[in-house]
C-alpha cells in the first residue's frame, strides 16, 4: 500500500528527530544516514522514487515542528541515553534497572 510506505518513511525519520536522545543520533547516524541511502536507491528501482521522494521532502519539512514536540519530550526524559541504548540493543532488564523511580 502508497499510503502506509509513505507515511511509515515519514514518521520513522520524524519518531527519530523528536525521541532520539542526542548522543544517540549521533552515534547511529552514518548508519541511519547508510540505510537510507540504500532504501532510496532500492525502493527507487522498485519504482517507488516519487513515492520515496514525497515521505523523504515532507518530513524534512515537518522537522522543524518535530524539534519543537523534541524539547519537551527531551526535557521530561526519565531514563538515562544508556539505559535508552541497552533497550534498542534489546536489553528490557537494563532499562528496568536504569529508570528513575517517580
Amino acid at each position: 500500500d502508497n499510503r502506509w510506505f509513505y507515511l511509515m518513511r515519514r514518521n520513522q525519520l520524524w519518531i527519530m528527530a523528536k525521541n532520539m536522545p542526542l548522543p544517540l543520533l549521533v552515534k547511529y547516524a552514518p548508519l541511519v544516514l547508510f540505510y537510507n541511502v540504500l532504501s532510496i536507491g532500492y525502493h527507487s528501482w522498485q519504482g517507488k522514487a516519487g513515492l520515496i521522494g514525497r515521505a523523504y521532502r515532507d518530513a524534512i519539512k515537518g522537522i522543524p515542528a518535530m524539534l519543537c514536540k523534541r524539547r519537551k519530550i527531551q526535557s521530561e526524559r526519565l531514563m538515562p541515553v544508556k539505559a535508552i541504548e541497552n533497550l534498542e540493543q534489546g536489553s528490557v532488564a537494563s532499562c528496568r534497572n536504569n529508570c528513575v523511580e517517580l
